[in-house]
């Protein structure tokens, strides 16, 4: 199978599988794409794309721009209702450009800045 093929399949079963975090189911049409590097298991079995995988996606599929990768940057599992400075401190990438970004945004420490921003007591 040459290149072109290899990723046009590839980009098919992305396409076809990747929900808009741009996880993947973990079946035999995604063990291709492991090998490939276009995916990436984490510690917990999750199956995710990596930024080489997001790139195969459409430019309107919602997992293609994510600053936050679910498949290596450390997240809260499962999602706080509720969160602190040191919940930002933990997870800085789900808080600041993530799914948490939110949450963050609409959180305020007790100086009353964002958790988004840089509040110079904490």
């Amino acid at each position: 199978m040459n290149t072109n093929t290899s990723h046009d399949q590839a980009a098919r079963t992305i396409a076809a599988t990747a929900d808009r975090h741009g996880r993947l189911a973990d079946n035999a049409s995604t063990v291709p794409l492991v090998r490939q590097g276009f995916a990436r298991h984490r510690p917990d079995r999750a199956l995710y794309l990596t930024l080489s995988g997001r790139a195969l996606l459409s430019e309107h599929h919602p997992a293609r721009y994510q600053n936050f990768s679910w498949a290596t940057d450390p997240h809260p599992d499962p999602a706080p209702a509720r969160i602190t400075q040191a919940d930002v401190d933990r997870y800085p990438a789900y808080h600041i450009c993530g799914p948490g970004r939110a949450l963050a945004n609409s959180t305020y420490c007790t100086h009353q800045y964002r958790l988004t921003d840089s509040c110079p007591r904490c």
